[in-house]
């Protein structure tokens, strides 16, 4: 490119730029609008809309099974403990799993919560 006039330059030059020019305007995008797809399919990574309730089979094999909670509030109801059921409700806003055990501390089985149960690592079982 030395040996070239120096209009001969330019226009050379001048040439390259315009082509990068081009390919710089084709790279960029059309519209500033970004359309998401919709997914009629339900997502399997769906989180539930409130926490769920486990009642514990035996503390010493560590293991639960999930019971519906409409079931458990009837049975608390049952045993006429209001405030569990207020208690259990309330850290159901808070936590995604509670665990419940039905413990006999005055001779009869009946609900209670505790938090010691809530940290420990449970199997559900069927």
């Amino acid at each position: 490119m030395a040996n070239l006039p120096i209009i001969g330059s330019i226009v050379v030059l001048g040439g390259a730029a315009s082509v990068g020019g081009v390919a710089m305007e084709l790279s960029k995008p059309k519209g500033r609008n970004i359309s998401l797809a919709k997914n009629k399919k339900p997502s399997p990574f769906k989180m539930p809309t409130r926490c769920e309730f486990f009642a514990i089979e035996s503390s010493s094999a560590q293991t639960v099974k999930k019971i519906e909670e409409s079931k458990l509030q009837a049975e608390i109801k049952k045993q006429g403990d209001t405030s569990l059921w207020e208690q259990l409700d309330k850290y159901c806003n808070v936590d995604w799993k509670i665990y419940v055990a039905q413990r006999s501390p005055s001779g009869y089985k009946k609900w209670v919560y505790e938090k010691d149960d809530q940290i420990k690592p449970w199997k559900v079982i069927p």
